[in-house]
């Protein structure tokens, strides 16, 4: 699906599932169209890998080829591969990417497995817990949820609608936010 010549509306796409049923969801697309093709604003969540394989191990991939058209910036909810691990591959192949934003552990992560040559080439921007940034017109919120150490929802506010996108979580008392 193209967010080409679309209502006026806020829309959303899976790119991809991160299991061999392709359940879950490791690359998201969320746009919002305005009343016009110039007010037009379209996300990305997470660029992960997918994993599984019904007998061994298998790690798989959407291609990149004109995933980012368009895109105005990745938001990476936190730094598992599944979530994250395709980042690397789409900067080795030279795509040029838009400004990644995540947790300062989600950054960290992000920063070991580029190196400082692949973080050059990338513009990250920390979010802190609870944090709110804005691209075009959406105001996204990152906050905490039990899943691992950074792991972040969104609240996504639009000029139609409030999206909550919750990344991976655990309902488990146990766990502390971290």
């Amino acid at each position: 699906m193209s967010f080409d010549n679309l209502p006026q509306g806020t829309y959303w796409q899976s790119r991809f599932g991160n299991n061999p049923d392709n359940i879950g969801g490791n690359c998201h697309l969320y746009a919002t169209v305005g009343s016009d093709e110039s007010k037009k604003t379209v996300i990305m969540v997470d660029r992960g890998i997918k994993f599984g394989a019904p007998n061994g191990y298998n790690a798989v991939l959407a291609s990149p080829e004109g995933l980012y058209d368009g895109v105005s910036a990745l938001v990476v909810t936190h730094p598992h591969e599944d979530h994250l691990g395709a980042i690397k591959h789409d900067v080795e192949m030279g795509i040029k990417m838009p400004p990644i934003y995540g947790s300062p552990f989600t950054a960290a992560m992000l920063e070991k497995s580029l190196g400082a040559k692949g973080m050059a080439e990338i513009d990250m921007r920390v979010v802190e817990p609870n944090g709110t940034f804005e691209i075009g017109d959406m105001k996204i919120t990152m906050f905490p949820v039990d899943h691992m150490p950074g792991a972040r929802g969104l609240r996504m506010e639009t000029p139609d609608s409030t999206i909550i996108h919750t990344g991976d979580f655990k309902f488990d008392e146990t766990l502390r936010l971290g």
